[in-house]
């Protein structure tokens, strides 16, 4: 499947939905969230959360300017907001758009930064989605039986509120682990 065939698939889920996706490489990761946000934020005027557990929110944004998309815009209008997991632990800047955790090590601060970022976005059931990228960096701080729990408190929040999940990862070993276990916890699972 091609990123672009799994951007229409998981934009056109008719009903809330949490959704695995395997992708080959960090350059595709970033193809595949720039395509749904334009579609989801842009053009469908979803709200969308995304936590980021292996780049800083800075760079990611300027990773999404490449494919025109008008974060300035979406943050302000309260349709976009990230959860930063790194820039605190490594000391870089900050960017408006973004909540930060102290370290990827610690997913109750992830959990609660979640809750609020539903709030400030104020999320509402069947057009707010969460995405979540770098796994394997929450893999490493956490191990696998943490994330995995992390994971399922999420799956389980989205659902109660009717809200739409989106779990990347590219394919380690380890992360492959981990979809064996997450995969009872979701809807679908896509490889690219």
């Amino acid at each position: 499947m091609s990123v672009r065939e799994l951007v229409n698939d998981v934009t056109s889920l008719a009903t809330p939905s949490i959704v695995l996706i395997r992708i080959p490489d960090e350059i595709q990761v970033l193809d595949a969230i720039a395509l749904m946000l334009k579609r989801l934020v842009e053009e469908r005027g979803h709200k969308a959360l995304l936590i980021l557990g292996n780049r800083s929110a800075g760079n990611f944004m300027e990773g999404l300017r490449t494919y025109g998309f008008v974060i300035e815009r979406a943050v302000r209008q309260k349709k976009l907001l990230f959860i930063d997991c790194l820039t605190r632990s490594v000391g870089g800047p900050r960017v408006e758009g973004a909540l930060f955790v102290s370290s990827p090590s610690d997913l109750s601060e992830v959990s609660l930064l979640m809750e609020r970022g539903f709030r400030i976005l104020e999320a509402k059931p069947n057009e707010t989605w969460l995405m979540i990228d770098g796994l394997a960096t929450f893999i490493i701080f956490n191990g696998m039986r943490r994330v995995l729990q992390f994971l399922i408190y999420t799956t389980n929040r989205l659902r109660t509120r009717r809200y739409y999940g989106v779990i990347l990862y590219y394919g380690s070993e380890l992360e492959k682990q981990l979809e064996n276990t997450i995969r009872q916890y979701v809807d679908r699972i896509y490889e690219v």
